[in-house]
Parts: structure tokens; sequence; C-alpha cells
């Protein structure tokens, strides 16, 4: 392939033919050139004159832009016009040569756009002249309507070979471009021969009229620049507005960076326009908006335009909010002569303001957007954009024959760690879960936070059903180290729901149900994941049925209490019931407390639930014997309520009971790893006298070191320790270590589960206090209670030999 030819060197060899072929038609013009007339002026004034008149012209020339380039109108027709009626061409020729060369030398134009000016300026001499002696002299045509045909030939021929120049490697004007350019030639060629044609006639008149000539030329000349900088800024006015439409019409920042360089270019006549952004790692040496200009003998500008092949630079910084964003850095100047200047400074530095604006909006606009898609704890797409995605993922499914699958990871007990640890832990639990989930899915998935202790993963493409199930192992596995949280070691467990996308109508919101569903399968068999099935779905529903006819049955206050016997291991004693929930919804028979507690403690009922069991539990009490008392269970939600202790009290108030005959029973979970804030309201509790026991001991993360710091007074060791006891050393080892614990501490210990008399007895051996169990009496309505205590009381009164026996119950 040949290389392809250098557009700067292309244009100056088109520029030096051209110049060359108008300077030749010029003199060939001035060579034929006869129309001086006598003024009565020394033709030296007049030529001094011409001098400064051609000086004045092109110093107040209007740039009309045509691309990258500059069409430029001038008053250099009138010194042409009043030369060739007044003296000789070639004196014309030379004041031509003298005021605009001395102008062009003065900005440092380059060689051969001086040698272009001066080869238009040589045609429009001798044109001018050839065609006003051919007018006047032929035609028998009036002077003045000589130099309107001439200026308008001149501008025409002039106005061509600037644009055949600029269209070397250039596109061509537009029409709108070429109306512009015509209408600024016609005004200022019209208005040129016009007064040229006045100050002619004028100069007849000898000296009064060459004075008249130099007040009427310099307040014309005058008037021009005003028009020339009015027609300026308004041309900048209306380019910066359009530069500024044309950025807005940018979706992102790259967008708007990229108006702006090409804006910037366009409108300041540069071949280089480049955003350095802050993070590139060039170095400005200026904190604020400069001009380098060319040929600056400032060292450093100087240094800084050699260092990066410059000729000369705009450099405006690009900041808001106080931060640099980066520097726009417009160089090397193509259009108009001499270097840039201030205005075009301050031009490219309002396009950059228009610029700053439309990035902090992109900004605003992105931050908002993220917020609105965006968890703000774990910074993963919320549920919003977690249905979006899969949205993305239903409409191609028809053109893609890969699975599909969507995984709901629900963190277990994770309310408890709350309301044990508070939100802040909570919220740290949250994050790292969220960092370790991140790790364990693939590239192409999407994880999102629900809410809460929700995690969804959107799986767009798997081979088969056990990749998806691989990734549900990979997601629990993650979870599995302890999570540390200040000084408590968290033990974070979870179950996922999974749902495919396999009906050909479903929709996100359907899906994102049937995948809650499966999540709560997984619960119900205490499985790490489970898929969803139509048969959890109706489950689901009959859950929903369950939630509304409890709240019912808590508002009309039908739940019952029934009561289960705890009993000293040494004597027989019956020292207290523990209170427990019964509920026999009508239709359904009777729904087990291990489903409608969770329920309760889930929909918000575990409150009212609570003082209804409370109230019932402490009337009843009061017709028992008075060293005879009762235990309530107290969730870990109930513990984090701050007016627990009061609540408490006025129950006991309200029907005298005694503090020292009730007590709380807390899951161990409930309260191990809480902080001494967290435990303010046992420490109330405790202080009103009221007893206070940790239930179900042995099935947490919980130590015996902590549990010196909590205010309880009893220790119920978990019925899962009970099996093997009265045979198995290790199992009955374990026991008495948690019962001697207990008694080191100052607490009673109370086993639960104790089925046969062998493992009474050994309980009896190792110092256990209280015992617990299905053996002693199954849980009893209240109007069993009396009967129960005086059967047992015959069965073992003092004197009575063996262990306690079943009651049948």
């Amino acid at each position: 392939m040949a290389p392809r030819p250098n557009p700067l060197a292309v244009r100056r060899a088109a520029a030096l033919a051209i110049s060359g072929g108008l300077a030749v038609a010029g003199l060939i013009g001035a060579s034929f050139t006869d129309v001086a007339r006598h003024t009565g002026v020394p033709a030296v004034v007049i030529v001094g004159a011409l001098v400064c008149l051609f000086a004045l012209a092109e110093w107040t020339k209007v740039h009309i832009e045509v691309r990258r380039h500059a069409l430029s109108v001038s008053l250099g027709d009138f010194p042409v016009i009043i030369g060739v009626f007044t003296v000789s061409p070639w004196l014309v020729l030379a004041a031509n040569i003298a005021g605009t060369g001395v102008v062009q030398l003065a900005r440092r134009l380059e060689g051969h756009k001086m040698a272009f000016n001066l080869g238009v300026g040589a045609m429009e001499v001798g044109i001018a002249g050839l065609i006003c002696t051919l007018l006047t002299r032929d035609a028998g045509v009036a002077f003045w309507a000589a130099a309107i045909v001439a200026v308008f030939v001149v501008g025409l021929v002039g106005t061509a070979a600037v644009l055949t120049v600029i269209s070397f490697l250039d596109a061509r004007p537009t029409r709108m471009e070429m109306a512009g350019m015509a209408a600024s030639v016609a005004a200022s060629g019209l208005t040129c021969a016009t007064l040229a044609s006045w100050a002619v006639l004028g100069l007849t008149g000898g000296w009064s009229g060459m004075l008249l000539l130099t007040v009427a030329s310099a307040a014309m000349f005058l008037a021009f620049r005003s028009y020339a900088l009015l027609v300026r800024d308004r041309r900048d006015q209306g380019a910066v507005l359009d530069a500024a439409r044309r950025m807005g019409e940018m979706e992102d920042e790259d967008g708007v960076y990229a108006r702006l360089c090409e804006s910037a270019a366009r409108l300041a006549g540069a071949e280089i326009s480049q955003v350095w952004l802050a993070d590139s790692g060039e170095q400005l040496p200026w904190e604020t908006a400069r001009l380098v200009a060319h040929g600056t003998r400032e060292p450093g500008e100087h240094q800084w335009l050699t260092q990066h092949a410059f000729r000369d630079a705009l450099v405006v910084p690009v900041e808001f909010d106080g931060v640099r964003q980066g520097t726009l850095v417009v160089a090397n100047r193509l259009a108009r002569a001499g270097t840039f200047n201030t205005n075009d400074l301050n031009l490219v530095h309002t396009l950059v303001t228009h610029a700053v604006a439309l990035l902090r909006n992109h900004t605003l606009s992105h931050r908002l957007l993220f917020e609105a898609t965006h968890d703000p704890l774990t910074g993963l797409p919320n549920r919003a954009a977690f249905s979006t995605a899969v949205e993305r993922v239903l409409l191609r499914r028809d053109t893609d024959d890969t699975l599909s699958a969507v995984l709901l990871v629900d963190l277990d007990r994770f309310k408890e760690i709350n309301d044990i640890l508070g939100h802040a832990a909570g919220d740290r639990v949250l994050s790292a879960v969220a960092d370790r989930l991140a790790r364990a899915v693939p590239d192409d998935a999407v994880l999102s936070r629900f809410g809460g202790d929700e995690f969804a993963v959107l799986l767009p493409s798997a081979r088969d059903a056990r990749e998806v199930e691989a990734l549900a192992t990979r997601l629990t596995a993650a979870l599995e180290p302890p999570v540390r949280v200040a000084d408590s070691v968290i033990d974070v467990a979870a179950s996922v729901g999974i749902a495919g996308v396999f009906a050909p109508d479903i929709d996100p919101p359907t899906l994102i149900r049937h995948v809650d569903i499966a999540v709560s399968a997984a619960k119900a068999r205490d499985a790490s994941f489970a898929w969803y099935a139509a048969r959890d779905d109706q489950a689901g529903h009959e859950r929903l049925g369950l939630a509304s006819q409890l709240r019912r049955a808590v508002e009309d206050d039908v739940i019952d209490v029934h009561f289960q016997p705890q009993v000293s291991v040494l004597d027989g004693r019956v020292v207290g019931f523990e209170a427990l929930a019964r509920w026999n919804p009508v239709g359904r028979g009777t729904v087990p407390p291990q489903e409608f507690i969770p329920l309760a403690d889930q929909t918000g009922l575990i409150t009212p639930l609570t003082k209804r069991v409370l109230t019932r539990a402490l009337s009843e009490c009061l017709r028992w014997p008075a060293d005879v008392g009762v235990s309530v269970n107290v969730t870990a939600r109930q513990l984090r309520e701050p007016d627990l202790a009061d609540r408490v009290a006025r129950a006991m108030n309200e029907v005298g009971f005694p503090p020292e005959r009730l007590t709380l029973e807390l899951t161990e979970d409930s309260v191990m790893g809480a902080g001494q804030d967290d435990l303010t309201p046992l420490h109330r509790l405790r202080e009103r006298g009221v007893r206070l026991a940790i239930d179900d001991f042995g099935t947490g993360y919980s130590s015996f070191a902590y549990l010196r710091s909590l205010p309880v007074h009893e220790v119920k060791i978990d019925k899962s320790f009970m099996p093997g006891v009265s045979g198995d050393p290790g199992a009955l080892a374990l026991v008495q270590s948690i019962v001697e614990v207990t008694h080191v501490l100052g607490l009673t210990s109370v086993a639960e589960g104790v089925e046969d008399d062998g493992t009474m007895f050994a309980l009896r051996d190792v110092g256990c206090d209280i015992a617990q169990s299905y053996r002693i009496a199954r849980p009893m309505p209240a109007r069993e209670v009396a009967a129960w205590l005086r059967e047992w009381g015959l069965a073992h009164a003092p004197g009575t030999a063996g262990s306690p026996a079943p009651t049948g119950r």
C-alpha cells in the first residue's frame, strides 16, 4: 500500500501553487491598469496612507470558520480601490505588501500562509485595476459602479482560492457555510466599494480631501473592528451553545469527554484536543487555566511545549466538587493567523464549564441510579436490579438451551444474632457473608442482596441441575467458617432454595416466589438446599393461612397454656412448672409449638402471645403451694425490647405475684455472645427479684467462661445430652462437668429429657438439682395441675422409697 500523503504538506503545496498563480494574474492585471486620477496630494503621502490602510484592514479581519480553517473577510478592498484610482498599481502592490506583511510578520504567520495572502493581495490589485480600466474606458461605466464590480469579482476569486486550498484533504463546506461566506463578502465588498469611491472623490479636493479621508477611514475601520468583535462573539456564543447541546446528547462520561475534545478543537481551530484524566499520570505544572502561546519566553511553558511537541496550547482544568477530574489540553492552532489568544482561552473555558455541569449531572445520575439499584450495606445489586437481570435471562430462554436458575440464600437464625449482638454486629456479619458469597459464585452469575438476611444468585447458564446443586453446596460451604465480630465468634449457616427456569410462561415475580418457597422447604427439612416443588407451594399457602389464623387466635385470646412439672432429683419434691403455649385451631387439630412459635416470632405476634402466656401462668401459679414456682419462655427478639422488665413487673403487680416465684427461660443462643449493654434487660429483671434460666444449654456456641458473666440463676441441660447417661461413662462425664461448673458458679442445674430410672439415678449421683421430662409428666392443662400435685405428693411423701414414678400422662 502506498504511503498516505501528509495533509499539511499537501495543503502547503496547494497554497504555494495557487498563490503563485494569483500573483501572476495580479501582475498581468497591474500591467494593463491605467485609471489613476490627479488628486493634488503627493503620491508618497497617498502610498503612506495606503500602507496604513492595508495594515488596518489586515488587523481588523473578520474570520469565518470553514471546517478546521478560516476565511478572512476584511476591508482590504477599500485601500485597493483608492490606490487603483489615485496612484500607480505598482505602488499599490508595494503598499499592500508593506502593510499586510508587517501585520502578518508580527503575528508570526507561517511562510506558506504569508505567501498565499500576498498572492491574493497581488491578484486583488491587478484584477481590480484591470476591471476598473476596462469598465471606465471601454464601457463608459462610472468609476463607482466599476469599483463595485471589481470588488465583487476580486472577492469571488479570492474566496474560491481559499476554499480550494481548504478542500485539499478536508470536506467541502456546507451550503449554510457557503451562504454565510457569500453574505459577508458581499457586505464588506459593497461597503468598501462605496466608501472607496467617496474617498477618491474627496482626494480630488487636495489636502482637505486627504484630511476627510483620514477621519472617515479611521471611523470606518473602528466601526468594522467593532462589528468584527460582535460577529465573533455571536458566532462563539452560538458555537458554544451548539457544542453544549451536542455534549448533552451523550449518555455517559466518556461520551461527554469525547464531544468536549471534538468541540474544543473545532471552536479553537486546533489540531489536537485531549483530556488528560487525573489518574493518567500526566503531570501539569499549572493549577489554573493557562494560555501557552507560540514563541513564549517563559522557561516552564517553553519546556512543556517542547516536551509534548506542541506549537502552542490552551490548558483548562476539568474539576467539580473541589476535585480535579482531568485537564483539557487544546494544542497546535490550525485556523486564523498567529497563535491562540485570550478569547480562545475564554471560549474553551466556557465550553469546559458546560461540560463540567453535564459531568456533574452524569455523576449525580449514576449515583442515584446506583443507590436505587444497589444495597447500601454490601454494595450488591438489590431486589429491583436482580429482577431486571432475571427479565433479561427470561427474554433469551427461547434461543438458549442451557439451564437458568435462581438460588436464594437465607441465613439461619440471623434474627437472633441481630437481637443478641445488635444491628451493628449484624451488619458486619452481612458484609462478611456478602464477601464470601461473591467469591463463591461464578463470573457470569448475578449476586444480589434481597434485604434482611436473604441473598439471591442468578445463574444464567448451567449445563445441568448438578451444576446448580454444586453451586448451592459451594454457597453453604463458604459460610461454614465462623465470623468474628469484635469479641464474639459467630457461626453462620444458611439454607438455599433453588428454582429453575422451566415453564415457558414464567415471569420474575413468580420465579422469585418459587425460590422463596424452596428455601422454606429446605429449612423445614433441615436440608442445606431444596428445589422448588409444587407441593411446597401448597404448603406455603397453608402457612400463610396458618399465620392469619394465629393472629386471630392471639387477638381473641384463645391460645391455651399447659404446664409441665419440674421436680427435685434428690427427693422428688415439685419445685415448679414450665408454662407452655398450646394451640388447637378449629378444623386443623393441634399445631405443634415448634411450628407456630417460630411463625409467631416471624410475624410479630410473639410479644402479645408471650404476654398472654405470662398473665395466665402468674394467675395459675398463685393457686399452687407457695414453694412452687412457674417459668415462662422469652425469645431473643423480646430480650432486645427495652421495656421487657417493666412489662414483666406490671404483669406481676396486677395480680400481686412474688417475683422470686417467676423464672424466665431464655435460649442459649439468645444471650451467649451478647455485650453488657444487650444484657441490661436481664440485669433489671434480676434486680426486681425475677429468676433467669438458660434453656437448651449445650446446643449453641457458648462457653463456660462467658456463662459466669450472665445474670442467670439456672442452667437447663438440653435433652440431647441425656441418652446414654446411665450406661455410657463418657456421656455421664459430660453431664457431670456441666453440673459441676454450674454449681461452682452458684447456679442451679436442670436436666431435660430424663426418660428412665437409670438416668434419674445417674443424675442424682452427679448432683444434678432438678429434672423435667415426659417421664415425670407431660404438659397438662391448668385444671389438672392441682390433682396431679396431690397424686405426686402421695407417691413421693417423706419416707417413700424409690425414685419418681411415671404418671402415665
